[in-house]
């Protein structure tokens, strides 16, 4: 199974109106194989875009107050090590450009399904109980956040 990071967001758009705003990201595209297509950008090997379940909708309303309408999976290349990080960066600067620009609410989690961040009426709020947040990571982010202890949520 390769690196995971999802991205749940509560929207009105459809599933092509994602696809379109997270196609305009920088380094984001469209790759063709033979016999299928898939978003991709360096490091992300692909970016599935599904209506979140029902009871993925239930998972997240518990855990953060909300149901979202649109689940993201960013695949992360396991090629090397600047693979990884390279595909984890890009991965977050599309879901925070992405919160911001198309959601009510959102929620960002990583490979163990914890939340890093929750965006709620235009602010992200970093979980500063998580060790995945450096100086560099914060600096990808395109909205204003503040860091707060949310503890241990998963969704």
């Amino acid at each position: 199974m390769g690196i995971e990071y999802r991205l749940i967001i509560q929207t009105d758009l459809s599933l092509p109106q994602v696809a379109d705003l997270i196609l305009r990201i920088p380094g984001f595209e469209i790759r063709h194989w033979e016999d299928e297509s898939a978003i991709v950008a360096p490091g992300i090997v692909r970016v599935s875009i599904i209506n979140e379940s029902n009871e993925g909708k239930g998972i997240v309303r518990e855990a953060l107050g909300f149901e979202p309408t649109v689940h993201l999976t960013f695949r992360i290349s396991r090629a090397d090590l600047d693979s990884i990080e390279q595909g984890i960066d890009n991965a977050l600067r599309a879901a925070s450009e992405l919160s911001r620009q198309c959601s009510v609410r959102a929620a960002f989690a990583g490979e163990s399904d914890e939340v890093l961040f929750k965006q709620e009426d235009g602010r992200l709020h970093v979980n500063s109980a998580h060790d995945f947040w450096s100086a560099e990571h914060l600096a990808l982010l395109t909205l204003p956040y503040e860091l707060v202890d949310l503890g241990r949520i998963y969704v």
